[in-house]
């Protein structure tokens, strides 16, 4: 199996409230979806994980469906030969403070 990571930045509303799971090791992931607007007049959603202070700002700035989002972080894709296994950003970073 093999992984890329690219850097990533996008702007874009939740499409629902985060959720959030407390792993094994107590740790606290936060998973949201982000719906991005593309030129000329399409959408995509992006799924995203945040762990560690990331996951942590999400919990204490209560972040719902319809906020606005920076969301900074890794692209990941995992891939098994030329089978495609997930894509999702691992977050580094995020502000619900931006307005359009």
């Amino acid at each position: 199996m093999t992984s890329q990571d690219t850097e990533i930045r996008l702007i874009g509303r939740l499409t629902h409230d985060v959720t959030f799971r407390t792993v094994d090791d107590n740790n606290r992931i936060a998973y949201l979806d982000l719906q991005v607007e593309l030129p000329p007049e399409d959408t995509m959603i992006v799924h995203a994980q945040a762990r560690g202070p990331v996951a942590e700002y999400l919990h204490a700035h209560d972040c719902r469906q319809g906020d606005h989002m920076i969301v900074f972080g890794t692209l990941k894709t995992t891939r098994k030969g030329d089978e495609y296994v997930a894509v999702r950003i691992a977050a580094a970073g995020t502000s619900k403070d931006w307005r359009p």
